[in-house]
């Protein structure tokens, strides 16, 4: 099931229930295409149609598969359910055509010289890396240009030195990145790992701070 079958799953049994009882909630666990589908991603597209004013009421909710949530719909979002060529359009806005990047950069403003070094060495491999500094046009809504571009890449690599270990930006992109399940490869510069914090510090870090530790780090990231 990909994003966007996600996302309409999720209007459609919320919008079932709606019509079944207002007060009714919908149990992503207890639906069979989606039982399967973490907490964490759940609540971000649950969050994410907040946004459009589809979700109302979200409660935990516990199960016999796990804390989860159930969640009613907005009068809204019944109204859009019923109309095809409206949800297909509110579809394309929640979940549009996304870049397709092999490697999400994240990085500090003050560590810019370092990532675009680790971005040019690693397309020069033939991957396709997103940098907001460089990726993101002039005038363009970058929240969302962001949020597409992890939405679309297959690993984040978070650069992690003096400057960046606390940036709330940073850390905001690593929260992502592991609510939906991406791979996330810390990148250590002056930094140590007890340093670093939950869930970061549960993944494999490389130390890149000398020139022959960047090439192994190129190397290695090139042939997984």
């Amino acid at each position: 099931m990909d994003d966007r079958q996600l996302v309409a799953r999720l209007l459609e049994i919320g919008v079932a229930a709606f019509q079944t009882s207002r007060a009714s909630y919908a149990d992503p666990s207890a639906d069979a295409h989606l039982h399967e589908v973490g907490a964490a991603t759940i609540a971000t597209w649950l969050e994410e149609l907040g946004r459009y004013r589809l979700i109302g009421d979200v409660q935990p909710h516990f199960s016999r598969t796990g804390t989860g949530f159930r969640y009613q719909v907005t009068e809204e979002a019944v109204r859009i359910w019923s109309n095809q060529s409206t949800l297909e359009r509110l579809l394309d806005q929640i979940v549009p055509i996304q870049p397709k990047y092999d490697i999400f950069i994240s990085y500090a403003s003050g560590d810019s010289a370092l990532a675009i070094e680790l971005k040019n060495d690693l397309e020069h491999q033939g991957l396709r890396c997103f940098m907001a500094e460089k990726d993101i046009p002039i005038a363009t809504e970058w929240q969302d240009t962001i949020r597409a571009a992890l939405l679309g890449s297959q690993r984040l690599l978070i650069l992690l030195t003096p400057r960046s270990l606390n940036r709330p930006w940073v850390l905001m992109e690593a929260g992502a990145a592991w609510a939906l399940g991406k791979e996330l490869i810390p990148a250590l510069v002056q930094v140590a790992i007890s340093d670093l914090i939950d869930p970061i510090r549960r993944y494999q870090a490389r130390v890149i701070e000398t020139t022959a530790q960047r090439k192994a780090f190129i190397k290695e990231l090139t042939s997984t």
